[in-house]
C-alpha cells in the first residue's frame, strides 16, 4: 500500500498517472480487476476483485489525527460487529479481527510485531534459538508449536505472548495520526491461525489511559507531531435528564422508585438506565438469591463449553494433561479475582460453582459479575487455544465455532 503522501492524476480519458515512483511500482505489480467500493466526496476507495478480494466494506476513511480510530473501535465494540479492521499507515499494515465486538486476533507487518521478533524482544529466547526454530517451520507447524516442542517455551508462555502482541498492535493503532482504514464485515474467523478473547472495552479504557500518559509526556517534553485533544468526562457528555437520573441513583432505589421521583414513564426510565449502564455509569445490584442464580447460570454455561472442548480432544491428548495445563494457567494468570482464594478447577477441568461463588461474595469490585465472566472467558480462550494445537485445521474451525456459539451471551 502506498503512503498517503503519494499522488496520482487522472487524465481526461480516464487513464491513471501515478506521480510517485513508489506508487507507480505498486500499480504495475498489482495489475488486475478492481472494483470501486466508494467513489464520492473526493475519495476513491478501490478493492481487489480477483485473488480473493474480501467481502463487503462497511466503513472506510482517512485517519486525520491521533486517536482517530478510538471512535471507530468503540462503534465496532458497542454494536457487536464481526469483521476485520485494516489500518495502513507509513507502509505498515495492521489488521484487527473482531467477533461480535470482541477482539480475537491482530497482526502487523511491522518488523517488531512479527511473533519471532516479539518473543525475542521479551527476552524469553536467544537469537540462535529463534533462528533454529524458524528453520523448522512448515505446513501445519507454526513457530509457537516448534518452541513448545523444543521445550524452550510453554503453551502458557505462547498464549500470554500472543495476548501481549495483540494488545500492542491494538494500542499502536489507537495512537496513529495518519493513514487510511477499512472495516470488512464479511470474513471467516474460523480460518484465523489462532484465536484468543480480549475484552475490547477493557482495551479501549487502557488505550485511553496510555493516550493520557502520552499527552503528558509530550506536554512535558515537547517534540514534533500532533497533540492529543482533551477527553470529556463521561458525565459531562450526558444530557440534563441523564444527569438528574444519575443523581437519584444511591444504591438503594429501584427503577420504579426513580421513575416515581422523575416521572419519566416506564419506557423512558428503562431506556435511560440501559444507556447509562452501557457507559459504565449505572450498575444493577441484585439480591442474594438472584445473584446466586445468575452466577450458577454463568458457571453452567462455561462448564458446558469446557465439556465440548474435552470431548473434541479425546484420543489426541489425555484429559488430565489439559486440566493440568489449565491449572497452571490459572495459577500464573495475572487476571485473577481478588479474594481469600483463587479460581480452582475440578478434576474434569470444569469450574467449581461453590468456589466461584465464594470468590464472588468476597469481591469488592463494583462490577464483580463482569469480572467473573472476564476471568472465565480468559480461561476458556486459553483452553481452546491449547486444545486446537492438537487438532487438524478443519476440526479447529468446528470446535471454535461450537465453543463460542455456546458463549454468545457473554461476547
Amino acid at each position: 500500500m502506498a503512503d498517503r503522501t503519494d499522488s496520482m492524476e487522472f487524465d481526461e480519458s480516464g487513464v491513471i498517472l501515478p506521480r510517485d515512483e513508489k506508487l507507480l511500482e505498486y500499480v504495475r505489480s498489482n495489475s488486475g480487476r478492481w472494483v470501486a467500493v466508494s467513489a464520492q466526496d473526493g475519495m476513491l476507495l478501490l478493492r481487489r476483485a480477483d485473488k480473493g478480494g474480501g467481502g463487503r466494506v462497511l466503513m472506510s476513511g482517512e485517519i486525520k489525527r491521533e486517536g482517530w480510530l478510538v471512535d471507530i473501535l468503540s462503534f465496532v465494540c458497542n454494536q457487536g460487529l464481526t469483521g476485520k479492521i485494516v489500518v495502513v499507515s507509513r507502509d505498515v499494515r495492521r489488521e484487527l479481527f473482531f467477533d461480535k465486538g470482541q477482539l480475537r486476533l491482530a497482526s502487523s507487518t511491522a518488523t517488531g510485531d512479527l511473533l519471532g521478533e516479539f518473543i525475542l524482544s521479551e527476552g524469553l529466547i536467544t537469537k540462535e534459538q529463534l533462528d533454529a526454530a524458524l528453520k523448522e517451520i512448515g505446513p501445519g507447524k507454526r513457530l509457537g508449536q516448534v518452541l513448545v516442542d523444543k521445550g524452550i517455551l510453554t503453551r502458557h508462555d505462547i498464549y500470554n505472548l500472543l495476548n501481549k502482541k495483540v494488545e500492542k498492535i491494538f494500542f499502536d493503532a489507537i495512537v496513529l495520526h495518519d493513514g487510511v482504514y477499512t472495516f470488512d464485515e464479511d470474513i471467516d474467523l474460523s480460518k484465523l491461525p489462532a484465536s484468543i478473547s480480549i475484552d475490547t472495552k477493557t482495551l479501549l479504557m487502557k488505550g485511553l489511559t496510555k493516550r493520557d500518559e502520552l499527552t503528558y509526556y509530550r506536554e512535558t517534553v515537547p517534540r514534533p507531531g500532533g497533540m492529543l485533544s482533551n477527553q470529556l468526562k463521561a458525565l459531562d457528555a450526558c444530557s440534563s435528564v441523564e444527569k438528574d437520573f444519575v443523581s437519584k441513583v444511591d444504591g438503594s432505589r429501584t427503577l420504579a422508585e426513580i421513575d416515581d421521583l422523575l416521572h419519566l414513564g416506564d419506557f423512558e426510565t428503562v431506556r435511560i438506565a440501559r444507556k447509562l449502564a452501557s457507559k459504565g455509569l449505572l450498575v444493577v445490584i441484585l439480591d442474594k438469591e438472584m445473584e446466586a442464580d445468575a452466577l450458577r447460570s454463568v458457571v453452567h454455561d462455561f462448564n458446558t463449553a469446557i465439556r465440548v472442548i474435552y470431548d473434541a480432544i479425546q484420543g489426541r491428548v489425555k484429559a488430565d494433561e489439559l486440566t493440568e495445563l489449565g491449572r497452571e494457567f490459572m495459577s500464573k494468570s495475572t487476571q485473577q479475582l481478588e479474594g481469600p482464594e483463587k479460581v480452582t478447577l475440578k478434576r474434569t477441568g470444569e469450574f467449581d460453582f461453590h468456589n466461584v461463588m465464594r470468590i464472588y461474595e468476597a469481591s469488592e469490585a463494583r462490577e464483580k459479575m463482569n469480572l467473573i465472566i472476564m476471568v472465565l472467558s480468559r480461561y476458556i480462550s486459553f483452553i481452546l487455544f491449547t486444545a486446537n494445537s492438537y487438532l487438524p485445521v478443519n476440526e479447529q474451525e468446528k470446535l471454535s465455532s461450537s465453543v463460542y456459539g455456546n458463549l454468545d451471551a457473554y461476547s
